[in-house]
């Protein structure tokens, strides 16, 4: 994890990768989608809230190229893109 994550991590931070399941190819998957440089803080609030490269994949295809790491989190919490109700 120290060589996929930009900055150095503390034990609380690998505490809370293992907790909330930041892997490295979790990492590595976000890279893939040009998200590089990730805060710990960054990765784990991902996680939390469900943003993975399914998600910026499916973003893509409603014509947002490259949202920032805090405006994924955001559009997820907030249910975007809507899902039709049954």
């Amino acid at each position: 994890m120290h060589q996929l994550v930009a900055k150095d991590l503390s034990a609380d931070d690998l505490v809370a990768f293992r907790i909330h399941g930041v892997s490295p190819e979790f990492v590595k998957e976000m890279k893939n989608e040009g998200y590089s440089n990730i805060s710990a803080e960054q990765l784990v609030a991902m996680r939390i809230h469900g943003v993975n490269a399914a998600y910026v994949k499916e973003l893509r295809e409603h014509g947002y190229k490259n949202p920032s790491i805090d405006d994924l989190i955001e559009m997820r919490v907030h249910g975007f893109p809507r899902r039709a109700s049954m």
